[in-house]
């Protein structure tokens, strides 16, 4: 066994910078020839130097089993998680170092750029263009207020009430800018259609 003299104790020492501690320089020299690979395969027999003070260790439980002291630093690290001590010769005696375990680089998470929600330009509908037939209807109403087929069909020189009806009032009707006065008796007899607001609004943007 190794062991530590007087004047030159065994040491405890730290390396913060490389993570590493050493633990126990001893200036003693390993016994009998044997080397640290025979420490750690266990192919050896252990014989104390002083075997009373050997004796002394093993009764008050300061030793548990002769020889056994690097197996079970060994088997420490492995339940630890840790790498094996690394066991060097040093001038008169060696040092046993231990290590943190392997912490590998951390990788930053990648962190997706965040592309904005591309907004759709919104559109205003496009409106029909208004025929002709359609324009003149609506400014007839602007000027005589609310008229029926009768009166419609006469400012226009009309004979027909199909024509009047297909070609003038269902075009205005269908696009809100003329409503019936009656519109619960679309058939009445006293009938007549003014402008809405939409067709005066139409009438007001358009040139004359």
């Amino acid at each position: 066994m190794p062991f530590a003299t007087a004047t030159t104790p065994a040491r405890l020492t730290s390396r913060s910078r490389s993570l590493t501690t050493v633990f126990g320089w001893n200036p003693g020299v390993l016994a009998y020839d044997l080397s640290f690979e025979q420490l750690r395969e266990g192919t050896y027999s252990s014989r104390p130097r002083n075997k009373l003070i050997a004796q002394i260790f093993y009764d008050l439980e300061i030793i548990e089993r002769y020889g056994s002291g690097i197996g079970r630093i060994d088997n420490a690290c492995r339940e630890a998680g840790l790498p094996l001590p690394k066991i060097e010769d040093q001038a008169g005696g060696f040092t046993v170092i231990f290590s943190k375990a392997p912490t590998g680089e951390v990788t930053p998470p990648v962190e997706t750029p965040v592309t904005p929600p591309v907004e759709t330009p919104v559109t205003p509908p496009v409106e029909t263009p208004v025929g002709e037939y359609v324009r003149r209807l609506l400014v007839l109403l602007l000027q005589s207020g609310s008229l029926g087929n009768a009166e419609i069909r006469e400012a226009f020189g009309l004979k027909d009430r199909r024509r009047l009806r297909e070609t003038y009032i269902d075009p205005a009707l269908g696009a809100g800018l003329v409503e019936m006065t009656i519109p619960n008796k679309p058939n009445s007899r006293l009938q007549k259609y003014r402008l809405t607001a939409k067709g005066r609004e139409l009438l007001s943007e358009q040139p004359s």
